[in-house]
C-alpha cells in the first residue's frame, strides 16, 4: 500500500500546483475486496511509521498524506451513504438491521464507535492548521473536504 501511495504522490508531485489524482492506490484495494475499514487503519499508520523512521513529523509528507486521507474519508462516506440511501437511522441500521457486518455502512459505524474515527479527523484538521504558509489554498480545500466529511458522519451515523 505505501509504494502505491508513494507512486501515486510521485506522480502528483510532477503536476502543476493543486492538481491531484484519483486515489487509485485505494480504489484498487477496495476492488480486490479490502475492507475501508482495514484500508483507512493502513493508511492513517503510514505517516506514524514515517514519522517514527525519521525521527519526527515530515511537513513535506504531510499535507499529501492528509489528504490522501480526507479523499479515502470521502470515498468511504460516500459508499456508506450508498449503501442505505440518506437515512437518518443509517448507522443503527448498518449495525442491527440487515446483518450485513462487513459493508460501508457497517464499517464506518464500527470505525466511529470503536476506533474514533471523529477524533481522528479532527486530528488531521489540526495537523492542517500547523502547515500555516505552506500551500495554503490545497490546505484549506482539504480542510474543507474533512468538515463536510465530519458534519456529514455527524449528522447521519450518529444518533443524538
Amino acid at each position: 500500500m505505501a509504494l502505491f501511495e508513494g507512486l501515486r504522490q510521485v506522480y502528483d508531485s510532477t503536476r502543476e500546483e493543486g492538481h491531484v489524482s484519483l486515489l487509485w492506490p485505494a480504489q484498487t484495494m477496495l476492488d480486490v475486496d479490502v475492507s475501508f475499514y482495514a484500508l483507512f487503519e493502513s493508511y492513517d499508520s503510514l505517516q506514524q511509521v514515517e514519522n517514527a523512521a525519521i525521527g519526527g513529523v515530515d511537513i513535506a509528507t504531510q499535507l499529501p498524506w492528509i489528504s490522501s486521507m480526507s479523499e479515502l474519508l470521502e470515498m468511504w462516506v460516500t459508499a456508506a451513504l450508498s449503501s442505505y440511501g440518506s437515512s437518518s437511522m443509517i448507522g443503527l441500521n448498518s449495525l442491527y438491521g440487515n446483518g450485513q457486518g462487513n459493508d460501508a455502512s457497517s464499517q464506518l459505524t464500527r470505525g466511529i464507535n470503536t476506533g474514533g474515527l471523529l477524533q481522528r479527523i479532527r486530528g488531521y484538521r489540526s495537523a492542517l492548521e500547523g502547515l500555516s504558509g505552506r500551500n495554503t489554498a490545497t490546505a484549506a480545500l482539504v480542510n474543507e473536504r474533512l468538515a463536510k466529511i465530519d458534519e456529514t458522519i455527524r449528522k447521519e451515523f450518529i444518533q443524538l
